[in-house]
């Protein structure tokens, strides 16, 4: 048999429209059209979980012998749940109390997505974007709460990395007010937790080893997040477990506008806060 090469979201051609030909064939329903979009990259995803291995959408050489093996694989009653299920397993048996139920609470979010795709919002997202009864759709009761008042931006729905990362903090603790939470505020962006890491002197450098649960920023350029122009603006989410070969599984929030796991390199990383 061939060697087929790696493909990943974006890649085209006959490859693709084998590797979909091929996730059919074990029973996850996916378009032939040759285009790795997201329907393709969902399909992979689920198809890796189902198979035990990292859901990262990436078909290397492990996975196309998977999808090339004779027989079809049965679908998974619950995919969303065997992926949640595999991240949580990933948390390191060491992990601090407190960041382990951050991190159950984060897994748990695993592949809720914006509906529409680009509206930062949309009722799967509507309790980490409003928090408490808010239904997704404009105005974002984070912007009322911080005081925001310019009608055109209530007009619209902010990123939402950090409100996914305040959303897993208050409600794994379970904390009544944003006030109880460590870091004593609703924080809707990266460049806050950068700022109370600084501060409280909760930042590690990411030489050595990184723990599980602490809260990561990078540059929001090539972090898959929504672009900005702020020279402040990056992406935040929350480490898993250092993998100890200078990368690390995350979990993060408002990456091709859903909630999703991914290998991060340290080298890429801006600020690691611990904030227990």
């Amino acid at each position: 048999m061939a060697t087929q090469p790696t493909v990943k979201r974006g890649s085209t051609g006959a490859t693709v429209k084998l590797l979909q030909e091929r996730l059919n064939a074990k029973g996850f329903t996916v378009r032939t059209d040759g285009d790795f979009g997201q329907g393709t990259e969902d399909a992979v995803e689920q198809f890796l979980a189902s198979c035990g291995l990292n859901p990262d959408g990436i078909v290397g050489s492990l996975t196309w012998a998977l999808l090339m093996a004779e027989g079809e694989a049965a679908t998974p009653t619950d995919v969303l749940g065997e992926q949640r299920a595999w991240l949580v397993s990933q948390i390191p048996a060491d992990c601090h109390p407190d960041a382990r139920k951050v991190l159950e609470v984060a897994c748990s979010a695993l592949g809720l997505k914006e509906v529409p795709s680009g509206s930062n919002g949309g009722p799967e997202l509507a309790e980490i974007v409003e928090w408490d009864g808010g239904d997704g759709k404009a105005p974002s009761a984070y912007y009322l709460a911080v005081g925001i008042t310019d009608k055109a931006t209530l007009h619209s729905l902010p990123p939402w990395c950090a409100l996914y990362v305040s959303w897993a903090v208050r409600k794994g603790l379970g904390k009544a007010s944003w006030k109880e939470t460590p870091f004593g505020a609703w924080y809707g962006g990266a460049a806050q937790f950068e700022d109370w890491g600084k501060k409280k002197g909760k930042t590690i450098p990411t030489s050595g080893a990184v723990p599980a649960g602490a809260v990561f920023t990078i540059s929001r350029e090539g972090s898959g997040s929504d672009a900005s122009s702020s020279a402040r603006a990056g992406h935040v989410g929350i480490v898993v477990r250092d993998n100890g070969d200078g990368t690390m599984l995350t979990v993060e929030g408002n990456v091709s506008n859903k909630v999703g796991s991914h290998q991060r390199k340290k080298a890429d990383i801006r600020c690691v806060v611990t904030w227990w």
